[in-house]
Parts: structure tokens; sequence; C-alpha cells
């Protein structure tokens, strides 16, 4: 959901001085953690007008609100939303290490041994632009994984069985065990099923 927005409305930084990209990266974070959203590794990168947002929201009225509130920043011209929402705290942890692991064996991940200040400011943005890589390409495959993994809500209807409904939504009868996994434990009994119940078909076609 990217928005577009007009450069010279909206509110501006009281501290002023902004006069580089790290500068306002900076002071968008800084006002949206003022702001005390619910969201994890938030991570914001300036070009010329464009905000991109990236991190973990806690829902949609969270992520729509940080979106809002950045492009309601004097600057802004448009913000392009890299947020991602409804995960376990399990599930932001494997994405933050596959990110990691991914970043490690990018190209240019290896330190220099030496490195005087200049160097060391370049290395920095250098493993900052290959950190955010590693993070979109993880929650891009998260995003992907959730739309392919389709869940149907099924009525049970006269005569049907598990067998019935699993291939009539995998072409598959033997599939009939994902069905009764994805509803327990709701399901006490495989043969036990009823007209007008509803169940959960995870990932159906």
């Amino acid at each position: 959901m990217d928005l577009d927005f007009l450069k010279e409305i909206g509110e501006a930084f009281k501290q002023g001085g902004i006069d580089s990209p790290e500068a306002m990266e900076a002071a968008l974070v800084e006002k949206i953690e003022e702001l005390k959203f619910d969201v994890d590794d938030l991570d914001i990168e300036w070009d010329e007008g464009v905000a991109t947002v990236q991190g973990m929201a806690a829902d949609q009225d969270t992520r729509e609100k940080i979106i809002v509130a950045i492009g309601n920043t004097t600057g802004v011209l448009k913000v392009k939303d890299e947020l991602v929402i409804g995960l376990t705290t399990a599930e932001k942890n494997e994405i933050r290490e596959a990110a990691a692991k991914r970043a490690a064996e990018a190209p240019g991940a290896e330190k220099p041994k030496k490195a005087g200040a200049a160097q060391a400011d370049r290395q920095k943005r250098a493993d900052q632009k290959r950190n955010r890589k590693a993070l979109r390409q993880e929650y891009k495959a998260r995003q992907k994984r959730a739309e392919e993994s389709k869940t149907v809500f099924y009525t049970v209807v006269k005569g049907d069985s598990l067998n019935k409904i699993a291939a009539k939504h995998y072409d598959d009868s033997s599939k009939w065990p994902e069905i009764f996994e994805a509803n327990q434990p709701m399901i006490k009994d495989a043969d036990l099923i009823f007209p007008g119940q509803v169940l959960r078909i995870p990932n159906a076609k």
C-alpha cells in the first residue's frame, strides 16, 4: 500500500537541520517511536522525498497509521509500504535469523581489517543497505507464503465426510488428515462431523 503526499504539507520537524538522508531516516523513525505504535524492527529508508518503511506491525490499523504519520511530514512525497503484519513472536524471530544469515552471505559482507573514519562510515551504510535488502526479501517471502496458503472455511453438508471434503479441495481424498489436524481440538473423531459445521481447509486449491 504505497501512498502519495504533498511535499509542502505536513508537520515539520521541531529540531530542523535535516541535512542528509541519514538524518531524515533517523528523524522519521524517532517520530514513529514517539507515537508509540506497536511495531518491531522499524526501519525507514529515505531517497529524495520517498520514505520506504519496513518493520513488523501488530495489525492493519497500526500499519495504516504509521504510513499516514510518515506521509504527513513536511518533505515527504511518497511512502512505500514494506511493513508486514500479524506475525507471532516465533515468526518474527525466524525472519530476523533468516535475514541475518542472508545478509552475512551477501557479497561484500566481509569486514575490512582496518578502516579510517570515512571508510567505516561507508561500510556502515553498505551494511545497512545489505540488511535492508535481506529483510525485504524475507518479508516478501513470508507474504508470498501467506498468499499461497489460502484457507477456505467450508460448511459441512449432509453426506459429507473428511475424505469427500479433501477430494473436493485437494483433489486427493487421502489428504483428509490435514483437515482433521487443522480443526483440532474442535473435532474429536474424524467420522463425527455434522451438517452446518464450519471447517478450516488450509492450503485449499
